[in-house]
Formats: C-alpha cells, structure tokens, sequence
C-alpha cells in the first residue's frame, strides 16, 4: 500500500504544475483589460491610432508657423519688382468717372492693368507706352430712383511702361523769379526818380 501510494503521488505531483500554469495563462488572457483577443481588436487598433494622431498634431502646428517665417526673398527679386512695370491694380470706379456723382457702382472698385512701381530718379516717374481699351458690365444704382440696371464701361489697361520725366507745371514758378523782378522795377524806379530831382541848370 505505501508502495502504490507513492506511485500516484510521481504520477500527479508532474502534471500539476503545467495545468496550473496553462489555467494562470487562460485566466490572464480572459482577465486583460487592455486587448482582447478576437472581438475587441479592432477597437484596440483605434485606441492607438488615435493616440498617435493626437500626439503628432501638436508637433506639427508648432512647426507651422517656423516654416511660414523660414523663406527670405533675395535682393535681386524685391528690385525686379519694385521696378516701373504693369501690374494688377484695384481702381475705383468713381475716379475713372467722375461725373457719375449721383450714381452708385457696383462693385466700387475694378482690377485693371495699371503702370506703378519706383524709378532709379526722383526726376522720373512710371508712364504707360502702350494701353488698350477693356468694356466691364457693371451694376449702376441710382439711389433718387431706387433702381439699378446694368451698364458697360469702359476702362484703360496699361500694357508697357517706363520711366519718363516728370511733367513741370509751366505755370507754377519758384519764389526767387516771383522776388527777382520786383527789385528790377524797384531800381528801374529809382534810377527815373534821381533822373527828374536833377536841378535844372
């Protein structure tokens, strides 16, 4: 009897510890929280992505704004565009027609071809060479009427430029030639005057 009993004590205490590891193994697996096996993966995969995402944004948007300031425009293209040439401008409408005083324009404004830029002289100023005629329909109201129609006008475009002389006003003149014949008729006067106090002889 005690020789059997210890038989069947070498036959189960073997096997014990692997059913007790194999039991912990499935208890664990069953027990985790964190990612189920089957089911439940998918929702796994999201949870991590979505924690990748919100952790790469922030990086990103602090970079932004280092990127937009990090391009400096060399010299040589701020000259070439700062220079006389046509360019895109808004214009209103109502400095091109002035005489529509009563009238409301929409839109207020139109983009023509128009000369701008610097000249390497303050004597030299930006002029069209060549213009064309455009025709733009636009909405007249007339705020006495309470109606509005729409019209066409049109507007002159400028296709070359280049630096020219300032145009002088002839008819402005300088302090000095305003003071300068004044004293000429002063001595003029006083010469004439010291002639007739000549005593007669």
């Amino acid at each position: 009897m005690v020789h059997r009993r210890n038989i069947e004590q070498n036959v189960v205490c073997p096997l014990t510890p692997v059913l007790q590891s194999q039991r912990w193994a499935f208890e664990k697996r069953s027990i985790s929280p964190s990612c189920p096996f089957k089911m439940q993966s998918l929702v796994c995969v999201s949870q991590i992505f979505t924690t990748l995402l919100f952790n790469l944004l922030p990086a990103q948007t602090s970079h932004s704004p280092v990127e937009m300031h990090s391009e400096v425009m060399l010299f040589q293209e701020v000259w070439g565009r700062s220079l006389c040439h046509s360019m895109e401008l808004l214009v209103k409408v109502e400095h091109e027609y002035p005489e529509g005083v009563e009238h409301i324009f929409s839109p207020a404004c139109v983009l023509l071809w128009r000369c701008a830029g610097c000249c390497g002289d303050e004597n030299l100023e930006c002029h069209p060479t060549t213009m064309r005629n455009v025709t733009m329909q636009l909405m007249r109201i007339t705020p006495a009427e309470r109606t509005g129609k729409q019209v066409e006008l049109t507007f002159v475009e400028h296709q070359s430029c280049e630096c020219r002389l300032r145009m002088m006003d002839l008819n402005e003149s300088s302090p000095r030639d305003r003071i300068r014949p004044r004293r000429k008729k002063l001595r003029k006067r006083a010469k004439d005057c010291r002639k007739c106090q000549q005593p007669l002889s």
